[in-house]
């Protein structure tokens, strides 16, 4: 009747009604989220919630472009499968899509896909995608290294501040009437900044460059900065020099901080090191943390009747001999206890590791002062404990301190607190039981205080500060302080617990040694300058160069570095690689990228370009697989000012010195957001906080030409500048993702038992007169991601 056909239609409306409501309602796309967003690529996230039981297969993924277009395209889809959290109504997902244009808006949304069709879209998200990330050259000022400022050394053992006593303050204590005093004025012997130059290296080694040698145009004899002595006077009408000293060839040893972008100048000989002799345009290679040069050319100036230098009379030597830079380097060491203690209940436990009474550890200082020997570097903390409330434990490391004490003297005792753990402050879980094991690290990415709720095992920032030990001696006492903070029925216990420490000399000693008469004569290449130099393991390329004649040359030698023996090899397609151009005094340097090469002088009769100018200051890149070049599309630098003195590009020049600077080198502890990369570049020219980000290549000094004062003009036109090539669209995430699979799809045949066969590893033949192919040379150290310069 009529009563029961209303009763079924309102049925079947209230039945209707639900399930648009499960559908909607209920079953559900949460906001996406964006994740992460560059020039090309865009990561989202969302959650489902899949409260009435039908569970989708599948997510559409769509997009349109533009921020208020509603036309909406597929682009993809991905399962669901093995994508659900913790709770089994949540699913958890995420994608990202590349392709995308630089400075373009777009809408995304994903559509749930299920057995009975599709369901609800999600709603859009509009993002925009960031601008093209480029290349671009960065003008850098440095700074001389004050070791008076930094408080090192005996130069501020009291007030915080240098002597200002009378008598000389100099580096070496050779020169002082005061043994203990060290100090760092600038001397004829220690001058502050180098000084421009050209034929030189620069040689990346433990997060520092090294730079030695070249011709320099020298340094001012002047006292302050308007002395006369700048810029030369008159005598009886006939003008004189400017007074300079070290205006040639020189043997210095520089070392450049990446981080501070500053300079510091390496006296060998307060450790009765004689240096190589003064040269230029030698090669340059480091092995195994170690500098090794060979070869270079330098001039002989004869000297007058009254002892002046006669500039315009000289002759010129050209060395065949290898020398080694032996660098202190960085060790670890450790203490530990494996002794189980219990810890009471709202009580504290306190154990002592004593670093003096560790043989290891104590061999590493004199015990008499804490400013000889290893200092601190890093050191990473690790605690077992087990407890059945984890929560209520509070985890401390105490050790010497910037104020425990004198810095002459050992203090007697520490009490610079560092705050590891403390889950009542922290994230206020429930309890947490059972063993646990904590590294804190103030390297690693999670903080113990947000990171977790159910377990800790793994790596953790600690709630204060390790770096508070660092420059401190290990020879000190550590102590682990675990409090228990609540009054129950709950106690624990601490089950082991250590310290390592990264430690490297307080002052690093630098040697060097003369290989020469160590190496075994025959096979022996002979005396050259502007080799290309290659190292590969324990191996030292040279090949080309000029002889004492000036006449080319193209063999190649290789120096094995545990035998110290010369192998003669034969060189096969190393000119059309090296020699693509009419360009010479070029600077190569090896990257994961590829071959960069910077700058040269074009053999032209005439000038070209609209500038005239003979010297270059381009940036061409060679693929190790193709052996093809390319040129670099370099931006300047956009935000000139007067401390950069307006420039926005390097000059042209030659025989300049480039170095190549992984962003791996560098360790900030703030690191700059991504966007760094693309449309908010920091300026990094007074420290390097760009490098911690982006890949760049150094260049310091060169030759652009102009002449100078000296008979000759041999002094001027010698450069004293450095820049870093900012490589940010190089370094961004996808490219070095798209480089990483580039390199590991060709070089991974090379490791096989067939590739070899071929010849691959023909180079490293210990037999003379063996074919070494240019491109399998080159791809032994790419390969390995061995980044060089070529000297």
């Amino acid at each position: 009747d009529e009563s029961m056909r209303y009763i079924f239609s309102v049925l079947n409306l209230l039945l209707f009604l639900n399930s648009i409501y499960a559908s909607t309602f209920i079953s559900a796309v949460s906001d996406l989220v964006v994740d992460a967003v560059n020039d090309s690529a865009v990561s989202i996230q969302w959650n489902y919630y899949t409260m009435d039981g039908v569970r989708p297969g599948s997510f559409h993924i769509e997009y349109a472009v533009g921020l208020y277009s509603d036309d909406f395209q597929y682009i993809d889809s991905i399962s669901v499968e093995s994508r659900q959290s913790s709770d089994t109504n949540v699913l958890s997902l995420s994608y990202t899509t590349a392709q995308l244009s630089p400075s373009s808006a777009y809408r995304f949304r994903v559509i749930p896909v299920s057995l009975e069709g599709y369901r609800h879209a999600s709603n859009p998200v509009g993002i925009q995608t960031l601008p093209f990330a480029t290349l671009n050259w960065e003008p850098i000022l440095a700074s001389r290294l004050s070791i008076a400022n930094m408080g090192s050394g005996f130069s501020n053992p009291v007030l915080g501040r240098p002597h200002l006593d009378e008598g000389p303050e100099v580096f070496t204590s050779k020169d002082s009437n005061d043994s203990l005093r060290f100090s760092d004025p600038p001397t004829s012997e220690t001058p502050a900044i180098p000084s421009g130059r050209r034929g030189h290296s620069l040689t990346a080694i433990q997060g520092y460059v090294f730079m030695f040698g070249g011709r320099t145009n020298g340094y001012s004899c002047a006292s302050v900065y308007k002395d006369n002595f700048n810029y030369g006077n008159t005598e009886s009408g006939r003008y004189i020099y400017p007074c300079t000293s070290k205006q040639a060839e020189v043997n210095e040893l520089w070392s450049f901080d990446l981080h501070t972008y500053t300079w510091r100048f390496l006296n060998t000989s307060i450790w009765n090191s004689a240096p190589p002799p003064a040269r230029e345009q030698h090669s340059a290679v480091a092995i195994d943390d170690n500098l090794y040069i060979f070869g270079g050319k330098s001039r002989t100036f004869q000297l007058s009747t009254d002892g002046q230098i006669q500039m315009q009379n000289y002759s010129v030597a050209v060395h065949g001999d290898v020398w080694k830079l032996s660098i202190e380097r960085e060790r670890v060491y450790s203490l530990s206890s494996s002794k189980s203690t219990v810890i009471q209940q709202n009580e504290s436990l306190i154990q002592t590791l004593d670093g003096s009474l560790d043989p290891t550890i104590s061999a590493t200082s004199d015990g008499v002062t804490p400013r000889k020997g290893l200092c601190i570097k890093n050191l990473v903390v690790k605690v077992v404990v087990d407890h059945p409330c984890l929560n209520q434990l509070r985890l401390s490391l105490r050790g010497p301190g910037p104020s425990t004490g004198s810095p002459n003297f050992f203090a007697s005792g520490y009490s610079n607190e560092v705050l590891l753990l403390d889950q009542l402050t922290a994230n206020g879980t429930g309890c947490v039981s059972g063993r646990e094991e904590f590294t804190f690290d103030d390297g690693a990415s999670s903080a113990v205080d947000t990171c977790c709720s159910a377990s800790f095992k793994g790596s953790y920032r600690p709630m204060g500060t390790l770096s508070t030990f660092l420059g401190s001696s290990m020879v000190a006492k550590w102590t682990l302080v675990a409090q228990d903070m609540k009054l129950d029925t709950l106690s624990g216990s601490i089950v082991s617990w250590g310290v390592t420490f990264t430690a490297a000399p307080c002052f690093k000693r630098f040697s060097w040694t003369n290989l020469t008469s160590l190496i075994a004569a025959d096979n022996a290449p002979l005396a050259r300058y502007a080799a290309k130099a290659v190292s590969y393991d324990r191996s030292y390329f040279i090949f080309g160069g000029r002889d004492s004649k000036d006449r080319p040359l193209m063999d190649l030698h290789r120096l094995d570095i545990d035998t110290l023996r010369w192998t003669v090899l034969t060189p096969i397609d190393f000119h059309i690689a090296l020699e693509t151009s009419s360009a010479v005094g070029c600077s190569f340097s090896l990257t994961s990228w590829g071959l960069l090469r910077f700058g040269g002088y074009y053999r032209q009769a005439t000038m070209t370009g609209s500038l005239a100018d003979n010297y270059g200051n381009e940036v061409f890149v060679m693929d190790p697989v193709t052996l093809r070049w390319k040129p670099v599309d370099v931006h300047p630098w956009p935000n000139a000012d007067e401390g950069t003195f307006g420039s926005t590009i390097p000059a042209t020049r030659y025989l300049s010195a480039i170095v190549f600077i992984s962003a791996a080198q560098l360790s900030w502890k703030n690191a700059l957001p991504l966007r760094a990369l693309y449309d908010e570049p920091s300026d990094s020219s007074r420290i390097n906080y760009q490098g911690t980000l982006t890949d760049s290549l150094m260049i310091f000094g060169g030759f652009d030409g102009a002449t100078g004062s000296v008979y000759d003009g041999s002094s001027g036109g010698l450069l004293d500048d450095i820049w870093m090539l900012r490589l940010s669209n190089w370094s961004t995430p996808g490219e070095r993702f798209r480089q990483q699979k580039y390199l590991e799809t060709r070089c991974g045949w090379r490791k096989s038992k067939s590739a070899r066969s071929f010849g691959t590893e023909s180079c490293l033949s210990t037999t003379n007169k063996m074919n070494c192919n240019f491109q399998d040379l080159i791809m032994l150290p790419w390969c390995s991601m061995n980044n060089q310069s070529w000297s």
